[in-house]
């Protein structure tokens, strides 16, 4: 995790902008603090005073995109009514939103991997995707308590219902998804309601 900061919150959360916009212009490897640096414009030590490393700022840009990226979705989501809608709408903001958020993205797992340690790699992809797991199994409980859903472990369909759609987001950050996105994600959630309905509901 990143340092506690003596230059203020918005000289932090500028370092980190900067070094997003490095970062997605150069890649990881081809990207030096001093990159960074110039970016924000400001000295090293100010750099120094808020991040250890070059590891540091790419932890911190991380969770800063997955941040965003979960409000962004959580709020679409709150804004539809019944369960298809919002899992929907979960599905299609996030593809969405991934051609935006470059870092998290559009990177390769090999240059994660290089980039932090194993063990911190593994920790930052679970926390990533706890959070996830948690707005799609908030979906799924509404579901149930209408009567939408069968009754089942939400945490464990929810986790099966992310390792599904992993495949689907990769192919939406990559470009191999084109304009046939919509009609995808109306497969996936009829795909995946007609899995989900009560069994006194099939015919």
């Amino acid at each position: 995790m990143s340092r506690g900061s003596g230059s203020g919150n918005g000289t932090k959360d500028q370092i980190v902008d900067a070094a997003r916009r490095v970062f997605a212009r150069h890649g990881i490897d081809k990207t030096a603090v001093t990159d960074i640096v110039r970016e924000a414009r400001v000295g090293r030590a100010t750099f120094y005073k808020s991040f250890g490393s070059k590891e540091e700022i790419f932890q911190a840009v991380l969770e800063g995109e997955v941040r965003e990226m979960l409000a962004e979705v959580r709020a679409a989501v709150d804004r539809a009514s019944g369960t298809r809608a919002r899992l929907r709408t979960a599905i299609s903001t996030h593809m969405s939103l991934i051609r935006e958020h470059v870092i998290l993205y559009r990177i390769t797992m090999d240059a994660l991997v290089e980039m932090m340690p194993l063990s911190m790699w593994r920790g930052q992809i679970r926390q990533m995707a706890e959070e996830f797991v948690a707005l799609y199994g908030g979906i799924l409980e509404e579901g149930i308590r209408k009567g939408e859903v069968r009754d089942q472990d939400v945490r464990k369909t929810a986790w099966l219902l992310l390792f599904l759609l992993k495949g689907l987001f990769m192919g939406s950050a990559t470009g191999d998804i084109g304009d046939d996105r919509e009609t995808i994600v109306d497969g996936v959630v009829d795909m995946v309601m007609d899995g989900l309905r009560p069994r006194e509901m099939k015919a």
